[in-house]
């Protein structure tokens, strides 16, 4: 017996485009659905940065506006930057706090990391520290710390300290090697009458 086909001949050899058309769509689908949810994630990212950024600028302006107030409040007697440094009551007598600066800054070397200046003036009590101000006397010691990488970076700095003309005895308190490999110093400066 023969057989005879007698449905179209779309239905009777299946087409692939039906299917390709249908994994299309659907690709497009899920596209669109990642481009809107990187949109929306976009979006909230960009209001979080805004916010964050209106409370910095918060920030900032209470911070300037207490600097404003701590202006107002420190007395007439502190140094200006660019103004040489003047010992109140010393009538008018300067000392070069800022030519020492200069020097020292011209003679440290380039592994050479200073941490703490402190300038000292002789008092009655002995020593007193006047790190935080100008002093009322003519400043005595200057201590220097400091790290470096090798011990010959220190003499160095020793070097140019004894060399300027502005001190007139320059030791080295101390140094030592710190866990990290970085040698600590202490070097004190007494300055030239």
């Amino acid at each position: 017996m023969n057989g005879m086909n007698l449905l179209p001949r779309d239905l009777r050899y299946p087409s692939t485009t039906g299917a390709g058309a249908f994994l299309a769509g659907r690709l497009l689908l899920y596209g669109f659905l990642l481009f809107l949810c990187a949109g929306i994630y976009l979006s909230i990212e960009a209001r979080q940065l805004e916010n964050e950024v209106s409370m910095g600028l918060e920030r900032m302006n209470a911070l300037m506006e207490s600097l404003g107030e701590i202006e107002e409040t420190v007395p007439d007697a502190v140094q200006q930057p660019g103004e040489p440094a003047q010992a109140p009551g010393s009538a008018g007598e300067s000392w070069p706090i800022h030519a020492l600066l200069d020097g020292l800054d011209d003679s440290i070397p380039s592994d050479v990391w200073l941490t703490t200046l402190t300038v000292s003036a002789t008092s009655r009590s002995g020593i007193a520290d006047v790190s935080a101000g100008i002093p009322s006397e003519r400043p005595e010691l200057i201590r220097i710390e400091g790290l470096c990488e090798t011990v010959a970076s220190i003499g160095l700095i020793l070097g140019a300290l004894e060399n300027s003309g502005h001190y007139r005895l320059v030791e080295l308190e101390n140094f030592y090697r710190q866990e990290d490999g970085d040698i600590a110093f202490t070097v004190l400066a007494w300055l030239s009458s």
